[in-house]
C-alpha cells in the first residue's frame, strides 16, 4: 500500500492524497449539513451467521471456558505434585483458535467446513473437560468416597452442587431434584477455582429456607410462579401469558412471551449466511404442547 501511495499521490486523474491522522481528518470536516445516523450501524447482510450456524458459536464458547478451567485446575494440581498436561492443552488451544478463523466462527463458511469444525470443537470441549476432571481428582484423591465441589469461575458463588440421586451428605439426603440431589446453601460460599471436599460426615444445611419465598402453583390450565418481586403465569400452550412486576405494579408483557416460531430458511442469496428481510412473512408458531406440569420445587437462580 505504501508503494501504491507513492505512485498515485500526484497522479493527474486521481484526487491528491496525503498521509494524516484520523483525528485531523475528522476535525477538518464541516460541523453542519452532514447526515446524522441514530442507532446501531451494521451491514444488513449475513443475518443468519447468528442463527443458522449457532452451534459453532456454542462449541467455541464451551471450548474457551473448559480450557480455562482445565488450565487452572491442572496448574493447581501441578502445584501439589501432579504432572501438567502441556501438550494436550496446547493442542486443544490450537484446534480452538484454528476454528476461530474469520469465516468459520461468524458462520459464513459453506456447509462442508462445519462438517469438520463441529467434531473438532466438540473434541476440544471433551478433552478439556477430561483434563479438568482428572486434575480435580488428582487433588481430591481418586476413590476417596468424597465429592469434590468446585467453582470454575472468577467469582465467589453460593455453595451449589447437583449430586447423584443416591448421594447422602451430612447424614441425610439433600433435596430431591429430577436429575439428582440438589445442594444449595446461600449462606455458604465457594471461592474462585476453589475445591470443597464434601463427604458423608460433612455438615451441609438444607437449602429449603433459601427458596421458600418462591412458589409454583396450578391455576386452572396455567401455572403461576411467584416470589416477592414477580408473578409469572405460564399458559397451557407453554408461553408466558403474564409477567407482573410487583415493584412497579404493572404488567411487563404486551403479548405472549416465550413464543417458539419456525421460519423458512431459503434466502435469495448466501444460503449459509443470510436471512431475507421479509422472513417474518413466511413462518408459523410451533404449538402442539401436550401438557405442562410442575416437575420440582427446589431450583433457584443464583444471585
Amino acid at each position: 500500500m505504501l508503494e501504491k501511495y507513492a505512485r498515485i499521490k500526484d497522479y493527474p486523474v486521481l484526487p491528491q492524497t496525503r498521509f494524516g491522522k484520523v483525528e485531523d481528518f475528522f476535525a477538518s470536516l464541516p460541523t453542519e449539513g452532514l447526515p446524522v445516523f441514530v442507532g446501531e450501524l451494521y451491514l444488513e447482510l449475513h443475518r443468519a451467521t447468528l442463527t443458522t450456524q449457532a452451534l459453532v458459536k456454542k462449541l467455541n464458547r464451551q471450548g474457551e471456558l473448559r480450557l480455562v478451567e482445565a488450565e487452572s485446575f491442572a496448574a493447581l494440581a501441578n502445584r501439589d505434585g501432579a504432572s501438567y498436561p502441556n501438550a494436550d492443552i496446547d493442542s486443544s488451544w490450537e484446534d480452538l483458535l484454528y476454528n476461530q478463523f474469520h469465516d468459520i466462527l461468524p458462520g459464513s463458511s459453506i456447509n462442508e467446513v462445519y462438517q469438520d469444525t463441529h467434531p473438532q470443537l466438540q473434541a476440544v470441549v471433551d478433552n478439556a473437560t477430561a483434563i479438568r476432571d482428572n486434575a480435580i481428582a488428582e487433588r481430591v484423591g481418586k476413590g476417596s468416597g468424597a465429592w469434590a465441589i468446585t467453582n470454575p469461575t472468577f467469582f465467589e458463588l453460593p455453595l451449589t452442587a447437583l449430586l447423584p440421586a443416591d448421594a447422602s451428605i451430612g447424614g441425610r439426603h439433600g433435596q430431591t431434584a429430577e436429575d439428582g440431589v440438589l445442594l444449595y446453601n446461600a449462606s455458604e460460599t465457594i471461592g474462585a477455582f476453589e475445591t470443597r471436599i464434601i463427604s458423608a460426615s460433612s455438615e451441609i444445611s438444607d437449602s429449603g429456607s433459601t427458596i421458600d419465598a418462591v412458589s409454583a402453583t396450578e391455576a386452572g390450565d396455567a401455572i403461576v410462579i411467584e416470589n416477592a418481586l414477580i408473578r409469572a403465569e405460564i399458559g397451557a400452550d407453554g408461553t408466558l401469558h403474564s409477567v407482573f412486576d410487583k415493584r412497579v405494579n404493572r404488567e411487563t408483557l404486551k403479548d405472549r412471551g416465550n413464543q417458539l416460531w419456525a421460519y423458512s430458511d431459503k434466502p435469495r442469496a448466501w444460503d449459509a449466511w443470510d436471512i431475507d428481510e421479509t422472513y417474518e412473512t413466511i413462518g408459523e408458531e410451533i404449538g402442539g404442547i401436550d401438557s405442562i406440569e410442575i416437575v420440582e420445587m427446589v431450583r433457584c437462580a443464583l444471585p
